[in-house]
């Protein structure tokens, strides 16, 4: 990942190669560096446009030949697999986290009532637990708004499904169970909802208000990217 000194633009970035070995050699290392400057400075719009566009540092060759030229360097397969880029306007920030090495990063947007505070480390602090918090429990959205109705949908049609299978009345289904559920599907997959997991007595909305409250001003998670190495769209 990497954050602007202002911290209103930032990146996030997986680049693939075949062994750890090679991930952890200086030349690696700087490949991806460069990747890492290239979004900032380049900022495109998505991952073929970042490997069709002209190096920051050598017009003469695209980021997709440098990838080839790495690869011949190295002497393992390696590719920019995906990013994502975001852009603060207005007051707020974006940070980052890191996890286990490289195998887990983080990307979150986050907006405030006074931009004075994020430069703080009561700010920095909030904004690594929440980093940290996004990389542990792998929500997949900021808040239950946010979750579209086809998957509410489908959550109700399995739910009702295994309790009419197992002989409950639907009365009860729809007006106990299905509600009961939903609000436990919004536990594991909303991050406000969740369990914060530093201190299991607070949701993390609990935690976002405490937190805030300390500020001295008013703060709230925007939207964030999770990135596992290699796995799924997150």
């Amino acid at each position: 990942s990497v954050i602007s000194d202002d911290m209103k633009t930032g990146a996030i970035v997986e680049v693939n190669i075949e062994t750890d070995f090679a991930a952890a050699t200086d030349k690696f290392k700087a490949f991806v560096e460069d990747v890492k400057t290239q979004i900032m400075t380049v900022k495109p719009a998505d991952i073929d446009a970042l490997k069709a566009s002209a190096m920051y540092n050598d017009s003469s060759k695209t980021v997709e030949l440098a990838t080839k030229e790495a690869i011949a360097d190295i002497g393992e397969n390696t590719s920019v697999r995906r990013f994502a880029l975001y852009e603060v306007s207005g007051n707020g920030a974006v940070t980052s986290y890191i996890h286990m090495g490289g195998k887990v990063g983080v990307i979150v947007e986050f907006t405030v009532s006074d931009d004075s505070v994020i430069t703080t480390d009561a700010f920095k602090t909030m904004a690594k637990n929440i980093g940290m918090q996004i990389a542990a429990s792998n929500p997949s959205w900021v808040a239950e708004s946010e979750v579209p109705q086809a998957e509410l949908d489908k959550e109700t049609e399995i739910i009702t499904k295994k309790a009419l299978e197992e002989g409950k009345p639907e009365k009860i289904i729809a007006d106990r169970i299905v509600p009961g559920q939903i609000k436990n599907f919004y536990k594991l997959n909303v991050l406000v909802d969740q369990e914060y997991v530093k201190d299991d007595s607070l949701t993390v909305a609990q935690y976002l208000a405490n937190a805030s409250k300390a500020l001295g001003t008013e703060s709230s998670v925007v939207r964030f990217t999770r990135y596992g190495l290699g796995q799924g769209n997150r």
